[in-house]
């Protein structure tokens, strides 16, 4: 089982990561490999996360900086946005890509050395060498035998879901939900070697499910154990209150009944009309500064309040809202 924190070079909902995944389960020939990541609120239990905070340690009055390059070579470095870029230019020129190695070496061996010198429960830390690129051509041959007519250099879903090999391979040996990824090797003979533990040890691994009697924690493995268990994800609902019954009510983001914007030219205002009830305060996931549209001069204390919404504001309801609140 190997916990990540979640990020995007290890984030097991993209296809990249699941076909790195295959090949590892392939290569070292795994009769059952899971990828976790902690559900919302949870990340304290996942030992990727709490590991920064002792990396952390080593890094504090540290600063990081690689050494120029000739001209050339930083004129071109410079031209990259983005590591992707860096790497596309450094297929294109081995030149590039030799400096480039010899440049970022310093920076790499400081932060491993400061790395080595931490321990934990009087256990030494260890830098694990990052793998060769010759050494990732051998191990993605997993993918060339089992998924002919896949594109190797186009692992976005995008691409993988027009080849068919791989669909059915995904849907024989794995399991996806949100937070967890899981491959398991198959009873065909033919397409995977026999296990060497039996079916029942090979159980999936079940869902994160709410505890009914207390929502803010999730039940403990050993209630769910063995159990068909389905994907339980409490950030995606949203909880309306009834007036009628005070019964709590859980529905999807796509079922909450969108409020319509009425113009009052009489009052020049607008007035939001709700189809069945007036709502409570805005959840905390929807009050970001993605979601700020506008901003209104307060009538009471005269301060700027940015405007909430979860849609975009359309050319008319912004100006609606400007000489609504001048």
């Amino acid at each position: 089982m190997k916990f990540t924190d979640g990020g995007t070079d290890q984030r097991h909902t993209l296809e990249a990561v699941r076909c790195a995944s295959i090949c590892i389960f392939y290569e070292l020939n795994l009769d059952m490999m899971i990828l976790a990541r902690c559900a919302p609120g949870q990340s304290w239990t996942n030992p990727a996360e709490r590991i920064m905070s002792i990396l952390n340690l080593a890094l504090q009055n540290c600063a990081l900086e690689r050494p120029s390059g000739d001209d050339d070579t930083e004129r071109e470095i410079i031209r990259c946005g983005s590591m992707a870029s860096l790497r596309t230019l450094c297929e294109k020129k081995q030149d590039i890509k030799q400096k480039w190695i010899e440049l970022i070496e310093p920076v790499q061996s400081t932060v491993r050395n400061r790395f080595l010198r931490l321990s934990l429960k009087e256990k030494p830390m260890q830098a694990i060498d990052p793998i060769a690129i010759d050494e990732i051509d051998i191990i993605q041959r997993h993918l060339r035998e089992h998924f002919p007519d896949l594109n190797l250099q186009k692992l976005q879903k995008v691409h993988t879901k027009k080849c068919q090999s791989y669909i059915q391979w995904i849907e024989k040996h794995s399991r996806q939900r949100h937070y967890t990824f899981q491959l398991r090797k198959c009873d065909d003979a033919n397409c995977c070697i026999p296990s060497t533990l039996g079916r029942e040890n090979l159980m999936w691994l079940p869902d994160p499910v709410v505890n009914t009697t207390d929502q803010d924690h999730y039940l403990q493995y050993e209630e769910v154990k063995h159990q068909e268990t389905e994907e339980d994800r409490p950030s995606m609902k949203i909880q309306k209150k009834s007036k009628k019954t005070d019964q709590v009510v859980e529905k999807t983001t796509d079922e909450i009944e969108r409020p319509t914007a009425i113009e009052n030219n009489e009052h020049s205002e607008i007035v939001i009309e709700y189809e069945d009830e007036e709502p409570e305060f805005a959840e905390n996931k929807l009050t970001t500064a993605q979601h700020a549209r506008s901003t209104i001069v307060c009538v009471e204390c005269n301060k700027a309040k940015s405007v909430v919404l979860k849609h975009v504001l359309t050319d008319r309801t912004e100006s609606l809202f400007s000489t609504s609140y001048q």
